[in-house]
């Protein structure tokens, strides 16, 4: 090797390309972190919008166990328990009353009983016996009861 030759690796100019190389590269392992983490923080969203998805099945099975006694088994309001309340319970097959209700209302309702409505003090709270999520379910069926009919 000659004295130029190590002249020409510590030039500026190649001094100067070598840094350029080596943010290229940094940059590059930026970038791609960056892309990493937008892929993980997508999967993550997915992965909590599928285990937070609306289940109307499970709505349906959830207002069989809890909602049939006094709301009927077809949501009409005829359970059997309906014949002895002063009060009848809603029939969720009611398209014109269920329409002036929202979602926000329904899951009201279920959760903290029908006097947090302004409603018959007969509906019992479920927050004991159900999750939020579980309620939104039961929500999403008495909206299938109330409005399937119209689609």
């Amino acid at each position: 090797m000659g004295s130029e030759d190590v002249n020409a690796e510590s030039s500026p100019e190649r001094q100067f390309d070598q840094k350029i190389s080596q943010l290229s590269q940094r940059n590059i392992g930026v970038n791609n972190m960056k892309l990493f983490n937008f892929i993980v923080l997508l999967s993550t969203l997915f992965a909590m919008t599928e285990a937070y998805a609306i289940d109307t099945k499970n709505g349906e099975i959830l207002y069989q166990a809890y909602c049939t006694q006094c709301h009927g088994k077809n949501g009409d309001g005829w359970g059997v328990n309906a014949a002895s309340m002063d009060v009848l319970p809603k029939d969720h097959t009611d398209t014109k009353g269920m329409i002036t209700r929202t979602d926000e209302d329904i899951f009201i309702a279920i959760k903290k009983g029908g006097k947090a409505v302004s409603k018959s003090n007969l509906m019992p709270n479920w927050d004991a016996n159900m999750t939020d999520q579980e309620i939104n379910d039961l929500v999403a069926y008495v909206r299938l009861l109330c409005c399937e009919k119209e689609k």
